[in-house]
């Protein structure tokens, strides 16, 4: 059994997967659930559709959503008593879904707490979610599954 990691929570490496998870994005858009999203996956209050973006706009964004979703796991899940993958996926779970959506997850998050990271992940593979997020729940499903 792997031991919970001592370390902070992997940012940089969270980073990495949400970009990679999110792309970068240099105007304002319309997500596939109809929001206004610009840069990293971020929900869009001020700028109208089709607006170009700066860099520094996209960086600004994304470094309060990252936050934003680290709190939102860590009021969920005690991060820091975990392996650093199953912080990498509460945190990019929560960046995709928000606190109350990661929530929801009951049955993951009571599977997580237990160090049960197997059936976390099982429990991950038989949500609505997996299907809709396709590659990056398989990926974050790998991760929780070798922690």
């Amino acid at each position: 059994m792997t031991m919970p990691s001592t370390q902070t929570i992997p940012t940089s490496t969270i980073k990495e997967d949400l970009i990679r998870h999110e792309d970068v994005v240099h105007e304002v858009y319309t997500d596939s659930l109809g929001y206004k999203t610009s840069g990293i996956g971020h929900r869009e209050y001020v700028l109208e559709v089709g607006e170009a973006v700066s860099m520094e706009y996209i960086m600004d964004n994304f470094n309060d959503d990252l936050r934003e979703a680290t709190e939102a796991a860590n009021n969920l899940i005690q991060l820091d008593e975990h392996p650093d993958n199953v912080q990498r996926v509460l945190v990019n779970m929560a960046f995709n879904l928000g606190e109350n959506g990661l929530s929801k997850f009951t049955r993951m998050l009571d599977a997580v707490e237990e160090n049960n990271y197997q059936r976390a992940a099982d429990e991950m593979k038989q949500s609505v979610w997996y299907g809709q997020v396709k590659g990056r729940a398989v990926e974050l499903e790998q991760l929780m599954r070798n922690h």
